[in-house]
């Protein structure tokens, strides 16, 4: 297909909500439950950004995103601060959604090879 700046942004829009909103089910559809990415399991990784995002790396894209892409991804995450405070682990979630969203809505994840 075809990948412009259009379809770059809409791809964009696409995963932010998939990552951060979800989409509501559809009341003219019997049993819809809507749909959400889950990035819980990436959430044990959040101490160290790199391997955050080598875990995402691996998940996503079987190890493909180059290291100049993940150096970056990593930086963007690294800025979420971590909180010690284990009765306040939302960076976790932060971190790890931030991980998804960057990796999957890369140019890196759009491109069939």
């Amino acid at each position: 297909g075809i990948h412009d700046s259009n379809t770059a942004v809409g791809r964009a829009n696409l995963v932010y909500r998939l990552v951060y909103q979800g989409v509501a089910e559809d009341a003219n559809l019997d049993g819809a439950v809507g749909t959400k990415l889950d990035t819980q399991q990436f959430e044990p990784f959040a101490d160290d950004p790199t391997t955050l995002v080598n875990q995402v790396n691996a998940v996503l894209m079987g190890g493909a995103l180059p290291n100049p892409a993940r150096d970056t991804i990593a930086a963007a995450v690294a800025a979420i601060a971590s909180n010690p405070d284990p009765t306040k682990p939302q960076w976790r979630t932060d971190r790890a959604q931030m991980a998804v969203y960057l990796v999957a809505s890369s140019y890196y994840y759009q491109v069939q090879h």
